[in-house]
């Protein structure tokens, strides 16, 4: 683990939509998922790397993480909890899409799979459905940075954090449904996959 000082960055990340790669929408996404060694040995659904701690009762969530764990490397350090629940001590409750550890940084990914024309900003997004119906919802970063910042807090409270310097856990936002077309506002695309 690197010293909490160190900024985790993102890489270089191409995404292509509907044809089994992520693709860049055209405004100079950095990357979060590391793809360099998924070429050499694909992360399989029983990897020890691999840890899925439910179950997913929507398809077009499964078909996201499939498409995440078909991408990431099988080998050290990449890790990956999917599906799980924490609570604080506090008593709130947090469901989590995915928790990735790469060698690019320590990402608390937020699935979202509506198809459609997603437009907005920074506060409040709106997806206009294929039929025309439009719904509108808080920027899903806001939430996702909440979460992230609980679950920091509450893994370095942890007995075997002690010694440790936790990476700093970047919440991004995973738009999985392959014919989104992204429109949103170039401040709002901040961590937006």
């Amino acid at each position: 683990l690197r010293s909490a000082r160190e900024r985790w960055r993102p890489a270089e990340l191409r995404f292509a939509v509907g044809d089994g790669l992520l693709s860049d929408p055209g405004w100079g996404h950095r990357s979060w998922l590391d793809t360099t060694t998924a070429s050499i040995c694909t992360m399989k659904s029983d990897s020890s790397r691999w840890k899925s701690l439910g179950s997913t009762s929507f398809p077009w969530e499964a078909e996201a993480l499939t498409f995440l764990r078909e991408r990431l490397g099988d080998v050290d350090p990449n890790r990956v909890w999917c599906l799980f629940e924490f609570v604080t001590g506090e008593g709130t409750i947090s469901e989590v899409d995915a928790l990735v550890l790469t060698a690019k940084g320590f990402f608390l990914v937020e699935i979202k799979s509506r198809p459609g024309v997603l437009t907005g900003d920074v506060g409040t997004w709106t997806w206009k459905t294929p039929s025309g119906h439009k719904k509108s919802d808080d920027n899903p970063l806001i939430l996702a940075n909440r979460k992230a910042k609980r679950l920091a807090d509450l893994l370095r409270a942890q007995r075997a954090m002690r010694g440790y310097d936790l990476p700093f856990l970047q919440p991004v936002i995973f738009l999985s449904a392959p014919d989104i077309d992204v429109q949103l506002d170039p401040a709002a695309r901040h961590h937006v996959y």
